[in-house]
């Protein structure tokens, strides 16, 4: 990934303006390309290509840009190494989708409050989206291991096989070590204990784990062809910038006033920030993206537990730095890594909707299914339906016997039938005999 170039300075471009360049600006065709740059978050890079291709000045439209986005920017306590204040601005498409959070992650969502869908399966959709996380987050950081496998490791609980399944399992640990103190105040300790989890048995230097890098650990991000992308500050700087991060994660002001900052905004530019500081000698990324969940949970919305969003970036990991070499190449403006992940929440719950419209339609296809069996009795037929709400549903024959107040041999005879019928699994445990959904009554047909 190149370095994206650094596009002409406002204040430059104010400095000394033709009169041609301000007689530009009024011109319909710079106008649009304005509107557009705006509209869509661009950087001087693709707006000087598309000026260009238009036959228009690449200068006099970044202008119009950067007035337009000047006059709307809201300034943050964070600064670059340069010293700049880091800003950012809400185009439309950033307000509708934080609009679109409001409606679904912090309520009730369609999917979540069905009733097709049992808190058991609720909660299996979650913990499968954490371990998606989980796994997603360390993959961008270079876990080498399939989904497949670091999935059933995680469902097994056995021990990690290797130092990328040990990444996953501390990453899938600590998003859930922060699940529990999403009502605590963000601090150093706090950061620092979640950089002890996440890293635990993968460090080289394992005296690198749980502290800030020092003056002598010199970091810098670099592309594959070693080129460097990103220097942070120095180490000297850290406690202070951290001080500050902890100081923004935790202002809960709901006021009308200019300090208000929406609170999906605020996990974000703590996403970015952390990033940007590095103030780990590694383990950042993950560190970033687990501060993010936290600090989404903490703000009420507690739907985000069913988006692995980190699994979408991870199909766009080059969308997902040139967010940030926009960022720090363009006055510190955070709008480029805002949009960027707007757009991955809204990927990751179009998708999550998707799979719940999946789950519902595999149920209605094993509902169909056993209804037109005419051999099931009204008893039979209320257990499948209950089955199919709750995959994980364990039936014995006193339970159904009680249910339906039928004798023990009535009770028995209907669920080995269910079992020879292959409705459902029958295993004995000690002298029980135990009936379970069967995998097959939820393929579709």
């Amino acid at each position: 990934m190149r370095t994206p170039p650094t596009p002409p300075l406002l204040d430059d471009l104010l400095a000394s303006p033709s009169t041609e360049v301000l007689a530009g600006l009024s011109d319909p065709a710079t106008q649009e390309a304005i509107r557009e740059a705006q509209a869509k978050q661009r950087h001087w890079d693709k707006v000087s290509r598309i000026a260009r291709s238009r036959g228009l000045d690449p200068r006099t439209v970044w202008l119009g840009v950067k007035l337009g986005r000047w006059a709307q920017r809201r300034t943050l306590p964070f600064r670059s190494v340069r010293g700049e204040p880091l800003w950012f601005t809400l185009p439309p498409e950033a307000q509708r989708e934080l609009m679109l959070c409001d409606q679904t992650l912090a309520g009730r969502i369609g999917f979540a409050a069905d009733a097709d869908l049992s808190e058991t399966t609720r909660n299996q959709i979650i913990v499968s989206a954490l371990m998606d996380e989980a796994i997603a987050s360390s993959q961008i950081e270079g876990a080498a291991t399939t989904r497949e496998v670091a999935k059933e490791m995680l469902r097994q609980g056995r021990r990690p096989r290797g130092q990328s399944e040990r990444m996953i399992a501390n990453n899938y640990a600590a998003i859930n070590w922060l699940r529990e103190r999403r009502e605590e105040p963000l601090s150093p300790d706090l950061l620092l204990e979640v950089h002890r989890i996440l890293c635990a048995e993968t460090l080289e230097d394992p005296g690198q784990i749980g502290r800030w890098r020092r003056d002598d650990e010199i970091i810098r991000v670099v592309d594959r062809f070693g080129e460097t992308l990103h220097e942070p500050p120095s180490a000297h700087e850290l406690p202070a910038r951290m001080a500050t991060l902890c100081r923004f994660a935790n202002d809960a002001s709901i006021s009308d006033g200019d300090d208000f900052i929406h609170p999906v905004v605020r996990a974000i530019l703590l996403h970015f920030q952390l990033a940007y500081d590095h103030p780990f000698c590694d383990g950042n990324g993950r560190t970033a993206r687990a501060l993010f969940f936290w600090s989404m949970l903490r703000a009420g919305y507690w739907l985000v537990e069913f988006l692995p969003i980190s699994a979408h970036i991870r199909k766009s990991t080059a969308s997902y730095g040139r967010a940030f070499l926009h960022t720090e190449t363009d006055e510190f403006d955070a709008t480029y890594f805002i949009v960027m992940h707007l757009r991955f929440m809204r990927i990751a719950r179009k998708a999550m909707e998707e799979h719940i419209e999946d789950r519902r339609r595999r149920l209605a296809s094993a509902r169909r299914r056993f209804s037109e069996d005419t051999a099931l009795n009204a008893r039979q037929l209320d257990l499948l339906t209950r089955a199919v709400r709750d995959p994980d549903a364990m039936f014995t024959i006193e339970s159904h016997q009680r249910s339906h107040a039928i004798s023990y041999h009535t009770a028995r005879a209907d669920l080995l039938k269910l079992a020879e019928s292959g409705y459902v699994v029958q295993r004995k445990v000690g002298k029980q005999f135990e009936f379970y959904p069967s995998p097959s009554l939820f393929e579709t047909y």
